[in-house]
């Protein structure tokens, strides 16, 4: 019901898979999906919502790195096998309190063997039919990831091949968390075309 924003979320490629992260305001109850150019199969899947009367408020930390598979982060130096799902403790440490109900991590593939999906969520929780993370054999894809946390744990779920998963900490969720979200609609604040290695944008 509101005018389209000139930002996408996300921006694909043909023939391959994408999945992003996206925070999107509601109105009239509903959200809409646009399509510029081509056809193309869409897939949403709930993460979580907002409201005025949540229980929990978001805190930041890091970045910090809390997983990498390739060199023992986490506990794991081996690559995610096919059908196998691993298991990282996120609260009582990095600067994340046990109370915590959700983290929010930046979830990277890397050395996939295999096209494949990764799931996070919680532990000690049936593994919900989604993914969070779909990539291709021998790239690196990452996505931001907001996944609720059960016994100050969280799980990882690789579905075929191997790969490597990076995971790093930026924020987390609690009932006494520092701040709450004011959504607005999708808008682009930088378009930079022509940034040159070692250039910052101000």
């Amino acid at each position: 019901a509101k005018p389209r924003r000139v930002a996408p979320s996300p921006t694909v490629t043909a023939g391959e898979a994408f999945p992003t992260l996206v925070v999107v305001p509601v109105i009239n109850g509903k959200v809409d999906f646009y399509n510029y150019t081509g056809s193309v199969n869409l897939i949403a899947d709930l993460a979580g919502y907002y409201s005025t009367t949540g229980g929990s408020l978001f805190d930041s930390t890091g970045p910090l790195r809390v997983l990498d598979t390739r060199n023992g982060t986490g506990g794991y130096s081996t690559p995610v096998g096919p059908g196998a799902t691993i298991s990282r403790r996120v609260t009582g440490g990095n600067g994340v309190p046990a109370g915590a109900t959700a983290v929010v991590l930046n979830v990277t593939a890397v050395n996939a063997t295999k096209n494949s999906y990764v799931t996070v969520y919680p532990d000690g929780k049936a593994r919900p039919v989604a993914s969070n993370l779909n990539f291709t054999a021998g790239e690196a894809f990452p996505n931001l990831v907001v996944v609720p946390v059960i016994n100050g744990k969280v799980d990882f779920y690789n579905y075929t091949g191997s790969v490597n998963l990076i995971a790093d900490l930026a924020g987390y969720y609690s009932t006494t968390g520092a701040s709450v979200s004011d959504n607005t609609r999708p808008l682009r604040l930088l378009a930079n075309t022509n940034c040159r290695r070692g250039l910052a944008t101000p």
